[in-house]
């Protein structure tokens, strides 16, 4: 499993208080949310290069909970695209490389979010935030798949009960 630093946790943290905060404050001028951005700017001069990939998909990802899916101006994914997206999936391909097929998807969740939409979407992503430990946005996508009536996901609502 990924070793993540304290600095990727903490940077994680103010990045969702952030997002939270944007929705009452969205140029982040109240006096509690001030610091934020430099307070994620210090902890991300303290990333190395595999966490910044995940702050960066973490982040599109708040977006993407925000606007309930993808930006419309996304890319649209390639047939070759789709191929490695679908071999990245394969649980033969998870069991044998966990680290490098986690850090695939999120790079390709974070370039082309349209790769993964609806039901799908938000079940790899929370897939992907529980397998790294990252409780509070597998909680908000597990939230959007168990919310929505068409969707039904059977792996997470046993999922989501058994952490209340």
């Amino acid at each position: 499993m990924l070793n993540l630093s304290e600095s990727f946790r903490a940077s994680a943290s103010i990045l969702i208080k952030m997002a939270d905060a944007q929705k009452e404050d969205p140029d982040l001028r109240l006096p509690e949310n001030e610091g934020l951005q430099g307070e994620e700017e210090a902890l991300w001069r303290k990333l190395n290069t595999v966490e910044m990939d995940i702050i960066r998909t973490l982040s599109a990802d708040l977006w993407y909970l925000a606007d309930g899916g993808p930006h419309p101006e996304s890319m649209e994914p390639t047939d070759e695209m789709r191929t490695e997206f679908n071999r990245l999936k394969s649980r033969e391909y998870y069991d044998q490389n966990e680290d490098e097929c986690l850090l695939k998807l999120m790079v390709m969740l974070h370039d082309c979010p349209k790769i993964a939409v609806e039901q799908e979407g938000a079940t790899i992503r929370w897939f992907v935030w529980t397998s790294l430990h990252q409780e509070e946005m597998a909680r908000r996508f597990g939230e959007l798949l168990v919310s929505n009536p068409k969707w039904q996901s059977s792996m997470v609502a046993p999922a989501l009960e058994s952490r209340s």
